[in-house]
């Protein structure tokens, strides 16, 4: 199964690695800890940890992270299936390349926003 994420979950990841900038900030100028041992939260980091630890029988992911060595976020990233991220998959049908894929937003006249995918097959 892959995951991608939709503009929230987009606006969501953002949003919690500017927390975790911010707070490790703050604990380093203070002097509180070191951040040797510890890398701060990417959007990659944080798609390959949906991808290895998957989502709860309640499709949530949930997870915090470190931000120095002995200082963990305020709170865990949760994301949602289906507002958050979507899921793919795949089973026996030809993998699309993911780096091709392209998450696309349109307003309409009826609904605020529609969603869609374009996959791009090699």
């Amino acid at each position: 199964m892959s995951y991608v994420l939709t503009i929230s979950g987009e606006n969501k990841v953002k949003q919690f690695i500017a927390e975790c900038v911010a707070k490790r900030k703050e604990i380093l100028d203070a002097k509180l800890d070191t951040a040797d041992e510890t890398d701060l939260p990417t959007r990659e980091a944080i798609m390959d940890d949906l991808e290895f630890t998957g989502i709860d029988s309640d499709g949530e992911y949930c997870n915090g992270w470190g931000v120095t060595d002995h200082y963990d976020s305020d709170g865990p990233l949760s994301l949602t299936s289906g507002t958050d991220f979507i899921i793919i998959s795949f089973g026996w049908l030809r993998r699309p390349r993911m780096d091709r894929l392209v998450l696309f937003k349109n307003q309409t006249k009826n609904r605020d926003h529609v969603y869609g995918l374009y996959f791009f097959y090699a």
